[in-house]
């Protein structure tokens, strides 16, 4: 009876110790990037680096996360470890993760994107174009 009740004990308190065995990856990611809550990415929560449902299964941005921490032998997520995968495009839709991260948008799922802004070079060759025209009205202003 003895060795019944001292197995009962151990099996719940290992099945507590798992429930508090993860670790607050989450936690690290959301106050890295300060995401909002509101955003896609802080709605979509464990599927920012997981398949759904739900975890084990990791997505591709999950497994640079996972490769970045293998690198430095960490079993703990740090900002340090999410820098390390910030210019990846885990998700090949054409923007880096970091990109993503800030725009609130996922870097696990091609179709959350950011929108599109003009690049800074677009921008030049507009100034660039109206710089000519901009002289010449300053110029006939002066002469009225």
């Amino acid at each position: 009876m003895r060795s019944f009740r001292t197995a009962a004990i151990g099996v719940c308190l290992a099945i507590t110790t798992l429930g508090l065995a993860k670790p607050p990856f989450l936690k690290v990611f959301m106050e890295a990037y300060k995401i909002s809550p509101n955003s896609p990415l802080g709605k979509a929560k464990c599927l920012s680096c997981h398949l759904p449902p739900a975890p084990p299964k990791r997505s591709n941005f999950g497994h640079d996360v996972q490769a970045a921490m293998e690198a430095v032998h960490a079993r703990m997520l740090s900002p340090e470890i999410l820098k390390a995968v910030e210019k990846k495009d885990s998700d090949g839709d054409g923007f880096n993760n970091l990109t993503e991260i800030r725009a609130g948008t996922l870097p696990n799922d091609k179709s959350s994107k950011p929108a599109k802004s003009r690049s800074k070079s677009s921008l030049l060759l507009l100034g660039a174009a109206l710089l000519p025209s901009t002289v010449l009205c300053v110029m006939r202003r002066r002469r009225v």
